[in-house]
């Protein structure tokens, strides 16, 4: 039972995802984030951006589907703007977390909670956390919307689009000196020193695009948020060990999303570690939660660090009012 549980969880399913997307040799953070100009996954209605998880999800939703939309509406949110979704069955879905209650060691239902509640026994009622998942429909499959609905967005596209900017290098480069970052220039290698909280860079001409470059500079800036100054993060792996392959899992993500916030199209940097991130994926369905978690607990460290200009909405929206989100070597490379 205990087996068929975890295979069924929630936390398994997207594991699942993630690693048959790996195992086809694709790492499925990576992505021209805003090469077609449709912008970042978000809910239709609320317009705010999905964050951690489901905005790698989406994404990989939006491809597989061939869609022309990044906008996502849960069922419920179609048919209160009118559309139909009748037929559809969407292979998307978002995940989120709900509560249950317990109370002695039994569940209860809403009801039986709202009347302990009412007799003052609140306090000793458990409330324990579980991930669950809802699908949720491209608008592309969403028929019967409103043509207000369309200009709206038309509108959203077009101010995504004005925000799209070719001076990518020196946005990176700000980001950095508005962080403080110690970057020295014109070495053989990318790489972060924890030791000398220092980050070494090859020469611009050496890489192919600017996009390369600066993609690679936000991953080893990732690498820069773990040190224990800052978010503390475990940076004692050594190559080919777990640890040094969850951190790498943690940079790459970090830097996707940062690419993403700068219009930056970003790209697999170590694809040699992709045997190593399956491993631990295979050992631990809730891993890749967690370097989801410290990857956009990086990126929110840097952007709180910047100036407005670099700050996007960040709000958290799952499409329903009660989803709630889920969000040594001497060197790291």
């Amino acid at each position: 039972m205990a087996e068929k549980q975890k295979h069924n969880s929630t936390f398994q399913v997207v594991t699942d995802t993630i690693l048959a997307s790996l195992e086809e040799g694709v790492a499925p953070w990576v992505k021209p984030w805003n090469s077609n100009g449709l912008g970042l996954p978000a809910n239709g209605k609320t317009k705010k951006t999905y964050q951690g998880i489901n905005q790698i999800l989406l994404s990989m939703a939006q491809v597989s589907g061939e869609f022309s939309s990044s906008k996502w509406l849960s069922f419920k949110q179609a048919v209160d703007l009118g559309g139909s979704v009748k037929g559809q069955k969407s292979q998307a879905f978002v995940v989120f977390y709900k509560r249950r209650a317990k109370f002695e060691g039994q569940w209860l239902s809403a009801k039986k909670e709202s009347e302990l509640i009412a007799e003052g026994m609140g306090s000793q009622i458990e409330r324990i956390p579980f991930l669950t998942k809802t699908p949720v429909f491209n608008l592309d499959q969403v028929s019967g919307l409103p043509e207000s609905f369309f200009e709206e967005e038309q509108a959203s596209l077009e101010k995504t689009r004005e925000f799209e900017s070719p001076g990518i290098y020196e946005a990176v480069i700000q980001l950095m000196r508005q962080n403080n970052v110690k970057l020295l220039r014109n070495q053989d290698k990318a790489a972060y020193s924890p030791l000398r909280d220092i980050i070494i860079m090859p020469p611009i001409q050496s890489f192919i695009t600017k996009e390369d470059f600066c993609s690679t500079l936000l991953h080893e800036i990732g690498h820069w948020t773990g040190h224990q100054d800052r978010l503390d993060r475990d940076l004692s792996g050594k190559f080919g060990d777990e640890k040094y392959a969850f951190e790498e899992l943690v940079a790459e993500i970090s830097s996707a999303m940062m690419c993403a916030q700068l219009n930056i199209d970003g790209f697999l940097q170590h694809a040699e570690y992709i045997a190593s991130w399956i491993d631990v994926l295979k050992n631990d369905n809730r891993a890749f939660f967690k370097a989801v978690k410290q990857a956009q607990d990086a990126s929110e460290y840097l952007l709180n660090n910047a100036k407005p200009e670099f700050e996007q909405d960040q709000g958290q929206d799952q499409g329903q009012e009660e989803y709630e989100e889920v969000s040594a070597l001497p060197m790291a490379s």
